[in-house]
């Protein structure tokens, strides 16, 4: 009769741990500010590029609020050799259509980025050539081959750091907002998912997973 009792018992309790945790996942989803889904690369002889698409807060700042997101599609260009100008032109072709874009250097690294302001999927086919040069980079969707989607990089993150994240949730709001970006450590290496929390009061913290175990190899 009591193991029979405490069958009851856990059968009752592990939905209910299962559910409270889903439900701040839940609020962390409906308060990320910078959102990336998946992730492309290419190489060329000269550069490479790399892209990573989903939602962005349309009016961006760091302070700890979510509002209203739009679609973006962050392509980022680097060269093998530096180059110090303030912005390159390239060819960016989606599907068969060219359009002619400026690139502005990265102020934090030396790397060339743009946004084309659409969420692309590894069905759209997707090119990029530097203005006045012969030789295109092919991009290639490489995100649907890992273990850890998006999905679960949030889940994990939101696991490593349950106890600060319910410090700062009252009546299902939390004073704060998510980002869910990818980061390259080595070019063409080793990615891993970059998930970080900002409250209204500046505090943050972060840490990286890997793309493949699922590991938090970093983290603040």
């Amino acid at each position: 009769m009591k193991r029979r009792f405490l069958l009851i018992i856990l059968f009752i309790f592990i939905p209910f741990v299962t559910g409270c945790n889903e439900s701040t996942v839940s609020i962390i989803k409906k308060n990320v500010s910078d959102l990336r889904v998946n992730y492309f690369e290419g190489r060329g002889t000269y550069f490479s590029v790399a892209m990573s698409c989903g939602y962005r807060e349309e009016n961006f700042n760091y302070d700890g609020i979510s509002t209203s997101s739009v679609e973006c599609g962050v392509i980022t260009i680097c060269f093998f050799e530096t180059h110090n100008y303030y912005s390159i032109t390239a060819i960016v072709s989606i599907d068969g259509q060219d359009e002619e874009i400026v690139f502005l250097r990265s102020p934090y690294e030396d790397v060339y980025m743009a946004d084309v302001c659409r969420l692309l999927t590894k069905e759209n086919i997707i090119s990029v050539h530097l203005k006045n040069q012969t030789e295109v980079v092919d991009l290639i969707e490489i995100s649907s081959g890992w273990e850890v989607d998006w999905n679960r990089a949030i889940s994990i993150g939101v696991n490593h750091y349950k106890n600060e994240i319910s410090g700062l949730i009252q009546n299902k709001k939390i004073s704060a907002e998510a980002y869910l970006k990818i980061i390259a450590k080595d070019e063409f290496d080793k990615k891993y998912w970059y998930f970080s929390i900002i409250d209204t009061k500046n505090n943050t913290f972060f840490c990286l997973i890997d793309v493949n175990t699922g590991d938090v190899v970093s983290n603040t």
